[in-house]
């Protein structure tokens, strides 16, 4: 045989153990999958929703304060105004 072969052998079953670990997920330790802290899927479900509403209605308002823009300057405001409340949200 070549080297190349020999070395493609000897590979092999590092290549396929490596390959069969990245497909292998441990859950953590402590964690139940597919429950939160509370354990209370509904809560979650309604901070979600929650948080959605508030993104769309910071998307709306910068909508409307763009769609008003007279000037360059009036769209560079609308977009300074609404990063600095995404990012107050985030804080």
């Amino acid at each position: 045989m070549t080297r190349i072969a020999l070395v493609a052998f000897a590979f092999a079953p590092l290549v396929l153990a490596a390959a069969a670990q990245a497909q292998t997920v441990a859950p953590m330790p402590g964690v139940t999958p597919g429950v939160g802290k509370s354990g209370n899927i509904t809560e979650m479900k309604q901070k979600a929703l929650v948080k959605i509403q508030e993104r769309m209605t910071r998307l709306q308002s910068e909508q409307s304060c763009i769609s008003a823009a007279q000037d360059v300057n009036a769209l560079r405001a609308c977009r300074e105004q609404s990063q600095v409340g995404s990012h107050e949200k985030k804080c």
